[in-house]
């Protein structure tokens, strides 16, 4: 897609036209791993240029603070994924909160008492209850209309769906707690306040005058999948609006939206008659590893459809499975006296051995996180923790890279551990029928993105009691994966004693 970009300002520049032309990434560390490679690829004379082709490199949070003029203390971090896990973060407390103030409705809810017990499960779920804000509520521009968000009989989102009305006055609750402190005690907009300010200016008569001026005449949007639909919205808008069609291009891989938020078909956030082009090979992972990515992708119910064709039937490697690195995936269950930590560091330097030089973690089980974490610390591996999606790393030198599935997208390694696929931990168990199908969507986008950021090698490494998921247990009926345990260590044998025989 830099490639297009760049063809176009290159045809602007010899027929002597101007063209503006804006790149959009979702955060900071995308922002400068794009402007990069702009620069690698001889397009530097068109970033910040003055002249009649410019190339504007921005996150769509900085687009958004500079048209409505938010100062940067207005908002918690001018890094939209920073920003968000802030929000993340507020919303917990306040789902706390407000399920504390009301014991008559955790009682009576067989879901959210659930949820109270289990600190992973309740992560999981404040995770759902900041995407019902953003989307549910203020997506719908139900921020003072508590009585239609509680009584809408249309699925305003997957978990609005499975609420009953004491529930979701429970999640308005919420969404109130969080309005109090963030909007009125801090004085700060979130990501959603920012998008839906702007789609409300930028529907203004005013900006329909400006944008033939202010407005671009290609929209490049980077991994679409991870705006929502909010954000989704504004893509249309900031063009000229002097065309016929809409002159905005999407990557996307909506398989990579790892939280699986259903989203609204495109053509109605103002993009119709899209036309679409797959890539057709994939240069990245051996056909092994991705007929096992593709097994897992295609369980999934809720992501193929007309705006993102199933793309897996006519995908082919590049990458041979008999490259002398490659070895089929494996699921390899840790020693009966190794814990999960141990055998990372075993299998870590098994790939080493072989001169296997870069070597993703994924962490899926936030339980397994901080024994992970210090285990690869405590070695003198040349060791990273990846903090946010698209950070850039020098392929050029060996390195162990841990994150979670979040922060992993974007990343391609030699090899990658995914720590955690068990039964019952991912997805987490509950009684809950359709918050444990949300769960297991969101899941399976998971391990597919995981399992694709690897070339050679993919190894599941799970603790020696578990069990693999449904999922994994399947692929390995089918040849697709194969199943280990670690041999325990051997215990050192005492030589014995020797006996001295004194003379006579």
């Amino acid at each position: 897609m830099m490639l297009l970009a760049i063809r176009k300002l290159r045809r602007a520049e010899q027929q002597q036209i101007s063209l503006r032309v804006l790149y959009i990434v979702h955060n900071a560390a995308m922002q400068e791993k794009v402007w990069v490679r702009f620069i690698t690829l001889d397009a530097g004379r068109f970033l910040e240029s003055v002249g009649e082709r410019t190339l504007d490199v921005k996150t769509l949070f900085e687009y958004s603070r500079d048209i409505l003029q938010v100062e940067s203390g207005a908002v918690y971090n001018p890094d939209a994924q920073e920003s968000k896990r802030f929000q993340v973060e507020i919303v917990s407390d306040c789902l706390r909160d407000v399920m504390a103030r009301n014991p008559n409705t955790l009682v009576a809810s067989t879901l959210l008492r659930e949820v109270s017990k289990s600190s992973e499960l309740f992560a999981i779920f404040a995770d759902l209850v900041a995407d019902e804000i953003s989307l549910a509520i203020k997506g719908h521009g139900l921020v003072d209309d508590r009585k239609t968000y509680v009584g809408s009989e249309r699925r305003l989102s997957r978990l609005h769906g499975i609420l009953n009305s004491e529930e979701r006055q429970l999640m308005f609750d919420a969404y109130e707690e969080y309005r109090h402190r963030v909007f009125e005690t801090l004085e700060m907009f979130d990501t959603d306040d920012l998008a839906v300010s702007l789609a409300s200016k930028l529907t203004t008569p005013l900006w329909a005058m400006q944008r033939r001026k202010l407005g671009y005449d290609y929209v490049f949007i980077d991994e679409t999948q991870l705006f929502n639909e909010n954000e989704r919205r504004l893509f249309p808008l900031l063009t000229r609006g002097t065309t016929a069609h809409v002159p905005v291009v999407l990557a996307l891989d909506e398989a990579q939206q790892t939280r699986a938020v259903p989203s609204a078909g495109f053509g109605l956030l103002g993009l119709e008659g899209l036309s679409y082009e797959a890539l057709e090979s994939v240069h990245r992972s051996t056909q092994a590893i991705l007929q096992l990515a593709f097994f897992v992708i295609q369980r999934t119910t809720d992501l193929f459809g007309s705006d993102f064709p199933d793309f897996t039937g006519t995908t082919e490697p590049v990458v041979l499975d008999t490259h002398r690195l490659a070895a089929p995936p494996e699921l390899r269950r840790a020693a009966l006296d190794s814990t999960v930590g141990d055998e990372i560091i075993r299998q870590v330097n098994a790939f080493r051995r072989d001169n296997i030089r870069q070597i993703g973690i994924v962490c899926h089980a936030e339980r397994y996180w901080e024994e992970v974490l210090t285990a690869v610390s405590s070695t003198d591996l040349p060791f990273i923790v990846l903090n946010e999606r698209g950070e850039r790393l020098d392929s050029s030198k060996p390195l162990v890279a841990l994150g979670r599935p979040d922060t992993i997208g974007g990343q391609e390694f030699d090899a990658v551990l995914a720590v955690g696929l068990e039964q019952g931990v991912v997805p987490p168990r509950v009684n809950n029928h359709a918050l444990a199908a949300a769960l297991e969507q969101q899941a399976l986008r998971e391990m597919y993105l995981s399992f694709t950021r690897s070339r050679y090698r993919l190894v599941v490494v799970n603790s020696h009691s578990s069990a693999p998921t449904s999922i994994l247990s399947d692929a390995a009926k089918k040849g697709l994966l194969k199943l280990t345990t670690s041999v325990p260590k051997r215990k050192k044998k005492s030589s014995p004693q020797s006996t001295v025989k004194k003379p006579s």
